[in-house]
């Protein structure tokens, strides 16, 4: 374990330094006190003992602040710590979880389920939520759109907008990504992204995304202009490139750590977390405590 990552916070430093210093003025009057009853003779043994307990009761006073300040009353946490230390695998401390709140466990770290050399279904169903939506961008430009990234969460509407170079800021169509492997895709998410054609008036729309589609939704697509592609057609779409544009989106796809989920709320990496007493694993934010943005974790798909 890397103990850079487990020494006290400088706040807790602090508290520790002032009840050895309070501890060290109580130990010193008190000696004074002793040494001046023992051997000292009148009267300056009495201004002596005097003085001596004036200096213990000093260092019991310090001792006693120290001690309640170390205990109670707001506290300034420094966060990269926390943070540094919620990632180990002793969890967060006491004094985090009092400033938290939290019943999380410690981050686990999770290695890239295998090394991808080449476009296959497994690569694609263990990409980060974030950089599927990056290779969707990616394969329309090679295709000689130029597209536009609308902001949002992972729950968010319309993904990219399609423009042509004559026209750059005038949308002829627009993508739509679900990256979904739990639960299937319903008409209530086509009706959606028709009524953002209808509103723009546009009559080009693409609906890319991981998770089945049920019967219903088909149709609907069908009947009102969009094209639905599943993990099968990205794929087909991606063989049609030349070798070299396809190894420029299989990088794409791989640089960095391309299996972490990216946080939905703040846009951060997430990290695997424990579950409390044998409960499952799920995603949390990196951020953690700023952002408290979570995802459930899906097992990896094996290759």
């Amino acid at each position: 374990m890397n103990t850079a990552q487990t020494q006290p916070s400088p706040r807790l430093k602090s508290d520790r330094s002032r009840q050895r210093a309070a501890l060290h003025v109580t130990l010193v009057g008190a000696g004074v006190a002793a040494a001046s009853a023992l051997w000292a003779g009148p009267p300056l043994a009495a201004w002596l003992v005097g003085a001596g307990f004036l200096i213990l009761l000093l260092g019991l006073a310090m001792f006693a602040w120290a001690a309640r300040d170390a205990q109670g009353g707001p506290k300034s946490v420094d966060t990269d710590y926390v943070r540094r230390f919620y990632e180990t695998a002793r969890g967060l401390s006491q004094r985090a979880k009092a400033r938290t709140g939290t019943t999380e466990r410690a981050a686990v770290y999770i290695p890239p389920p295998f090394a991808p050399l080449e476009w296959s279904e497994a690569l694609i169903l263990n990409l980060d939520w974030r950089r599927f939506e990056v290779v969707v961008e990616a394969l329309y430009t090679q295709a000689g759109f130029i597209t536009r990234i609308k902001p949002h969460g992972v729950n968010g509407g319309v993904d990219i907008w399609l423009a042509t170079p004559n026209a750059p800021e005038t949308p002829i169509g627009v993508v739509q990504c679900r990256y979904w492997r739990d639960r299937p895709i319903g008409v209530e998410k086509l009706q959606a992204l028709h009524k953002v054609m209808q509103e723009d008036r546009l009559k080009r729309a693409q609906f890319v995304t991981t998770a089945d589609i049920t019967n219903d939704a088909i149709a609907y697509a069908r009947n009102h202009g969009i094209h639905l592609i599943g993990t099968r057609q990205l794929l087909e779409l991606i063989a049609r490139r030349t070798p070299e544009q396809q190894a420029a989106l299989l990088e794409v796809a791989t640089e960095g750590e391309w299996w972490r989920q990216t946080c939905g709320a703040c846009g951060a990496k997430m990290v695997e977390r424990g579950g409390k007493r044998g409960a499952p694993t799920f995603w949390g934010c990196e951020r953690f405590p700023q952002c408290r943005h979570t995802m459930p974790k899906r097992p990896a798909v094996p290759r």
